[in-house]
């Protein structure tokens, strides 16, 4: 399996033991700190950014802005954790040229881009929403046992060579 599907599964991986492990309050309980959203919230956009890009494959054409906002997703870990399988077991696709539709308002911009330097965006995106998921447990007070939750890999990396 490539590289990059490994750290994808990783990534998806950590955030279904995070699921796991905690409570459906905590999951959906709003944090002022983080604009009020929630975990489920940034769960939800990760899982629904993937969508956009997977299923959206065959035709071509990836626009992020327009995807299907599911409620159950942010509100049911259970159900976000058979979202997350489904992610991992259909991601593996042909890397092919892509067109990136990015709207504002009434414009629009089409990208020229790849399926694999989507995957990379994806991957990049799903740490990013990681590292505020982190920030909210730490707000709750509830303590990750994975240090590198949420952490890019060139952080980690570069850690390593810090340490004395």
């Amino acid at each position: 399996m490539e590289l990059i599907y490994l750290k994808i599964n990783k990534q998806l991986e950590d955030i279904k033991s995070l699921l796991i492990a905690i409570d459906k309050e905590d999951y959906t309980n709003k944090i002022i700190a983080l604009g009020d959203s929630s975990i489920g919230q940034h769960v939800r956009h990760i899982i629904e950014i993937f969508y956009s890009l997977t299923n959206f494959h065959d035709s071509g054409e990836i626009n992020y802005d327009k995807r299907d906002r599911d409620i159950r997703i942010e509100t049911n870990p259970s159900f976000a954790i058979e979202n997350l399988d489904f992610i991992i077991k259909n991601m593996i696709k042909a890397d092919k040229d892509l067109v990136l539709i990015v709207e504002d308002c009434e414009k629009q911009d089409l990208v020229k881009t790849n399926y694999k330097r989507e995957l990379h965006y994806n991957l990049e995106h799903t740490i990013h929403h990681m590292a505020l998921i982190k920030v909210a447990l730490s707000l709750m007070e509830i303590n990750l046992t994975d240090d590198c939750f949420g952490l890019a890999y060139a952080t980690i990396e570069y850690r390593k060579t810090q340490v004395k």
